[in-house]
């Protein structure tokens, strides 16, 4: 029971640092945008992105069953690492549709119809 409350702690802690090299990504995407950079290396941190969302997204699903499964286990919920994960899933989630929306803007323009 302990052993899996403390990989639950430290896959709380891991999914935080994801959720910061995710928001390190951006911010250096956002900076690759104002400079002339070169259209592979900006379309590889771009994938970049990508894949570190839905690996934090999947990882942030694993951490949620996970603290349901602990607390049938214990019968006491881990209600931080849960709210805390659902938190970071909303805020993964608005990062991605940010870059999403930003990097359409970028390869396509703005188009009014």
């Amino acid at each position: 029971m302990l052993r899996e409350r403390r990989l639950l702690e430290m896959g709380d802690r891991v999914h935080w640092y994801m959720v910061f090299a995710l928001l390190g990504l951006l911010v250096f995407y956002f900076l690759c945008l104002q400079a002339e950079i070169n259209a592979n290396y900006l379309q590889y941190v771009a994938d970049s992105i990508s894949y570190l969302v839905l690996v934090s997204l999947f990882f942030g699903f694993w951490l949620v069953i996970f603290s349901i499964s602990v607390y049938i286990r214990d019968r006491i919920f881990p209600v931080s690492v849960f709210m805390l994960s659902l938190l970071r899933l909303l805020m993964v989630a608005g990062m991605d549709f940010l870059f999403s929306l930003a990097s359409k803007f970028v390869l396509k323009g703005f188009i009014f119809q």
